[in-house]
């Protein structure tokens, strides 16, 4: 009676192969060819590169979203584009400039308090958006 021929030597087979396993998709697949560290890495780094490149410096900044962000700006920085009592005008200022600053201030390496903590609670795409914003609008005479 024994002779096991109902599909039990032949399932081994297929699985020693991998391809009964697979099509059941209960195996994982098999492991692919061995990479030395870090390669394939410099692919990467070089594509995201490209992209940064030759992606506008605008495209950062949402100026819908720094107009809505504006609102605790403009409580101390005039929204004539004129400078009050120590306290400069941004607007109409350069987006390169404004986020450098902001980032300095968030980095503590200009010295305000105030500035410092509405820096450090705004994120990088914050800080963009405000940028475009702010460089969008023209100073009143």
């Amino acid at each position: 009676m024994g002779g096991g021929g109902g599909g039990g030597g032949g399932a081994g087979k297929r699985r020693a192969t991998g391809l009964h396993c697979r099509a059941e998709r209960h195996c994982p697949p098999p492991n692919p060819p061995h990479r030395k560290r870090g390669e394939g890495n410099a692919r990467s780094v070089l594509a995201i590169a490209l992209i940064l490149a030759c992606a506008p410096a605008e495209a950062a900044g949402d100026k819908a979203l720094g107009e809505y962000l504006s609102a605790e700006c403009t409580s101390c920085h005039q929204s004539s584009g004129k400078q009050v009592g120590g306290i400069p005008a941004i607007v109409g200022h350069p987006a390169e400039q404004f986020v450098a600053l902001m980032n300095a201030y968030r980095q503590r390496q200009r010295d305000n308090q105030v500035m410092q903590a509405i820096a450090a609670r705004l994120s990088s795409e914050e800080i963009a958006a405000l940028a475009a914003y702010y460089e969008s609008l023209k100073p009143n005479p």
